[in-house]
């Protein structure tokens, strides 16, 4: 059994020594006190001119008052077989062999995670805040100390938001128990509306009805000071609440299952065959999380869009909150017709949490059923069922979003997601435009036809329908990016208009952003697509298409070498996406544009083996083996492309390539080219070398 520390150091609240459990008289001098904590929560040497700074003045002999400090503070701390003010001539650092600083202490705790912590540990490490790190203790007149402080006192603030939020996850279903943690955390966190809701909810359910509207009152206040409307959510709870319309949830689905309690996960079923050269990604810094597609448990396939449609909706809610790492739509629905293994799934996409769930239609009712796994440790976190109204089908999605993200990292709650501030579409229009994504993942010439009409007829029930307006350029873009179409200027300036509408509707939305950015590429304008991509990367950082997009019109304009580090993102966050063959190919087309020829053989031979076909897929790998001599290898890919395209030439590839020189384009009044003209003769060079023929 570990023996108890002799000394210890309490550093959150009123600052304390004890020794053997006896409070010890401190220093009167704040700076010796300040000097103290410093050395303890830093945990690690300091020059002696360093402290010096931070605590004195120059003309205050500070060398003199550094030793006269240090004096004052062994008797306290040392021991007769334990120095821990440990001095040199240049260094002095705080030894805390035999000692416990609470705050360290703490923080190595968290730092190790509360995944297995109870109900007993996380109240014990809640109690560990007795109030602010060194509260009392400023020291204005030393601005390097007193910025460390705001820093330490703020890093202090989360880790105690991130224990407390933790435990009243665990005590979701014991209101009296979990109210004077939620009074807690609102005292500290009042721009947290969520704290807020809790707080309210309970209050409701515990018969403190006069406390719950002086709270409501109080959390009004605290939110009004972001701004106008901040306390929107908190109002739409209140009502809610006043009317007892519901206080089993903050929002308006129903909850009509307890939470399962964890067990193991059943056996592994088989899952499509791991491509080739696949290594396990390792899991990221961020809780990580995949959304499978629900189940449709009608059994009617045409309410098929239903089941995915609310997958699909969480994993953009998700994926606003940057604090989280989920895996995009593209991969995930890829396993829409495997039986989910939650064992092998989170492996192949590199993450710790799945989710997954069945969805029924019954008349005007939803009931959704959803399951979260820890795939690392084969367990059931949770299982809920929720119902609701098809009208209500938005605030179900939001409702399972936010109980996602409390239960993979209780902190994120705090972080908006920006696509709760849309306006909701009308619910015909959002089916219409579920049903048109169905067959934009498909990708064929006649499903993305249809895709485009289901989006118009959307657009036409609710013209600022945002999503179905950037759904649109995507089905838009996908036309041109598989050949499908002889496209003229019309068509591509009108995928430009549709894309500036949903801008005007709603710029804050990660896909509408990235539309701007496919309409730019369609109309060959890459270095205005950059910012647009970029934009919806940074709206939404799990967007897979956002990054790709970066990286492409970074290949596109002629900074292949940049273009790098954003397709690889694009692959971390969407290992098995149906786009793989583009994310592949733009790879291919840096490294050949980069004289790495080798390399670009080895990442277009991968993108030829993904489904969906592209000329342009040969076309990088022709090039390559042309500048590197393999004229043989060079021919058999040459037959197979003229197989499927007799007219590829170079001057076909000249002509219609999304490099195209700028003679022609004739539809674009401010063409964007290549930085360096260079590069695309390079490319053309490369095709001359391999046989291509010239027209």
């Amino acid at each position: 059994m570990p023996t108890r520390a002799t000394l210890q150091l309490r550093l959150l609240g009123d600052m304390e020594v004890r020794r053997d459990g006896e409070a010890l008289a401190l220093p009167r001098s704040k700076k010796t006190r300040a000097l103290l904590a410093y050395l303890a929560a830093s945990g690690r040497a300091h020059r002696r001119e360093s402290l010096c700074l931070v605590f004195w003045d120059i003309p205050d002999d500070p060398r003199g008052s550094l030793r006269w400090s240090l004096s004052k503070l062994r008797p306290i701390v040392d021991e007769p077989d334990q120095v821990r003010i440990a001095a040199d001539r240049d260094s002095v650092r705080f030894t805390a062999t035999g000692a416990e600083v609470d705050f360290v202490d703490l923080r190595r705790t968290l730092a190790q995670g509360l995944d297995g912590a109870g109900r007993d540990e996380l109240i014990a490490l809640a109690e560990t805040f007795r109030g602010e790190f060194l509260e009392g203790l400023d020291l204005p007149n030393c601005p390097d100390f007193q910025a460390w402080l705001v820093a330490q006192r703020d890093e202090a603030r989360r880790l105690r938001a991130k224990v407390l939020r933790t435990l009243l996850a665990q005590l979701a279903q014991d209101p009296d128990a979990a109210l004077p943690h939620a009074r807690t955390l609102v005292q500290f966190e009042r721009h947290d509306e969520i704290a807020w809701i809790d707080l309210v909810r309970w209050l409701a359910l515990s018969g403190r009805s006069l406390e719950a509207e002086q709270q409501f009152e109080a959390g009004c206040e605290a939110l009004g000071e972001l701004g106008p409307d901040r306390d929107r959510a908190l109002v739409l709870a209140w009502r809610r609440i006043a009317t007892g319309e519901s206080t089993a949830h903050s929002h308006r689905t129903e909850e009509i299952s307890e939470p399962v309690p964890a067990e193991p996960v059943a056996p592994p079923v088989e899952t499509p065959a791991e491509p080739e050269g696949f290594t396990a990604p390792p899991l990221p810094e961020k809780p990580s999380i995949a959304v499978l597609p629900f189940e449709n448990a009608s059994g009617d396939p045409a309410d098929l869009y239903l089941a995915n449609g609310i997958a699909a909706d969480v994993i953009e809610h998700l994926g606003h909150n940057p604090r989280l790492f989920v895996i995009s739509r593209g991969s995930t629905f890829t396993l829409r017709d495997t039986p989910a293994d939650h064992g092998a799934v989170p492996k192949r996409l590199g993450v710790r949490h799945i989710l997954d769930g069945s969805m029924r239609h019954e008349g005007t009712q939803l009931h959704a059923t959803a399951r979260l796994c820890d795939g690392t440790r084969g367990q059931v976190l949770w299982s809920q069922d929720f119902k609701c109204p098809i009208d209500g089908v938005f605030t179900l999605e939001r409702d399972l979003a936010d109980a996602v993200t409390r239960a993979i990292d209780p902190g994120a709650s705090q972080v908006p997601d920006l696509t709760y501030d849309l306006p909701h579409p009308k619910v015909e229009a959002w089916c219409l435009f579920q049903r048109g994504t169905l067959k934009l993942y498909e990708r064929s010439e006649t499903d993305l036809t249809q895709a485009l009409e289901l989006f118009r007829e959307a657009i036409d029930l609710d013209p600022k329908f945002a999503r179905a307006q950037a759904a649109s350029v995507d089905a838009m873009y996908y036309q041109l990016a598989l050949d499908y179409l002889e496209l003229s200027a019309d068509w591509r300036e009108g995928a430009m208009q549709i894309a500036q509408q949903a801008m005007d509707t709603a710029p804050q939305h990660a896909s509408v952003r990235c539309a701007l950015g496919q309409a730019h590429l369609i109309m060959r304008q890459h270095e205005s697509a950059i910012p647009a991509f970029e934009a919806a990367a940074e709206l939404n950082p799990s967007f897979a298409w956002a990054h790709y997009g970066v990286g492409a019109a970074k290949v596109l304009s002629g900074n292949a070498k940049e273009a790098m580090p954003h397709l690889e993102k694009a692959i971390r966050l969407s290992p098995i996406d149906r786009n793989m063959g583009s994310f592949l190919l733009r790879t291919a087309d840096a490294f050949l544009l980069t004289r790495q020829y080798e390399e670009a053989v080895v990442w277009a031979q991968r993108a030829l083996r993904q489904p969906l076909y592209q000329w342009s897929r040969h076309a990088v790998l022709l090039s390559a083996l042309g500048h590197l001599g393999r004229s043989d290898e060079a021919r058999e890919i040459l037959d197979e492309v003229l197989d499927r395209r007799p007219d590829f030439s170079l001057e076909m590839v000249r002509s219609t390539h999304l490099y195209t020189d700028q003679v022609k384009l004739e539809f674009v009044s401010e063409p964007q080219m290549f930085v360096d003209q260079d590069q695309f003769a390079h490319y053309l060079d490369g095709l001359r070398k391999a046989g291509v023929p010239s027209g």
